[in-house]
């Protein structure tokens, strides 16, 4: 299972990059899909932080680079909200970077606000930070923990919990090593580190394709 998860994580990354002056680059609107952003949020955020972009992180695409990447419905269907200039090409460095724009704690906010209806978790090292968190849903969404049998939160926690941001249900499985956020059986990321730790290392939240959904949870 983890060997076929790896792989469709790569090809899912491969098939957005592009070879544009000499360089291996990803779109911005490629980009802001995979982080959950807005194309328009995701280069304000870039503007806002310029100082951390030089030209050896990013340039903006010509009429005629872009003609020739042939993306044109994508590049009209993108998160944009109106008319919008050529999209801006990040290379490695502008990709990998560290800074604000790519905030852990606003990246899984984004993450959990998206919820309608349920959010599943599988983490073996949750605790009440993690709930802390959790807490930024959505008031009709439910929440379902599955969790470490030797976890740190107790019966009480859930019970506070649920009085003030219901309904959370507390599963305890020894079966999962990885980490997943699970959103309305429709999106699936993988986690690099449990989210007590979020924010304290250098992680990331990789997109799993949804079809692979039932066959996480059923093996749980």
């Amino acid at each position: 299972m983890e060997n076929e998860i790896s792989i469709l994580e790569e090809n899912s990354i491969r098939s957005k990059i592009h070879v544009i002056r000499g360089q291996q680059v990803m779109l911005d609107f490629d980009l802001a899909e995979i982080y959950g952003y807005e194309t328009r949020r995701f280069n304000e955020q870039v503007k806002n932080n310029s100082e951390r972009f030089d030209e050896d992180f990013r340039f903006q695409l010509t009429k005629e680079e872009f003609e020739n990447l042939n993306l044109m419905s994508k590049f009209s269907t993108s998160s944009w909200g109106g008319t919008r200039k050529l999209p801006n090409a990040f290379t490695e460095q502008g990709i990998y970077f560290q800074g604000p724009i790519f905030d852990a704690y606003a990246k899984f906010e984004t993450f959990i606000t998206q919820a309608t209806k349920e959010i599943i978790l599988i983490d073996n090292y949750v605790d009440l930070s993690v709930l802390q968190r959790l807490a930024k849903k959505k008031k009709s969404v439910n929440v379902a923990i599955y969790t470490d049998p030797k976890t740190k939160l107790t019966v009480q926690d859930v019970q506070t919990f649920n009085a003030q941001y219901p309904t959370l249900t507390l599963n305890f499985t020894s079966k999962a090593h990885d980490r997943f956020l699970i959103i309305d059986q429709t999106k699936m990321y993988h986690i690099g580190a449990s989210l007590k730790d979020l924010g304290k290392k250098h992680f990331a939240f990789s997109v799993i394709d949804s079809a692979y959904i039932p066959m996480i949870l059923g093996n749980l």
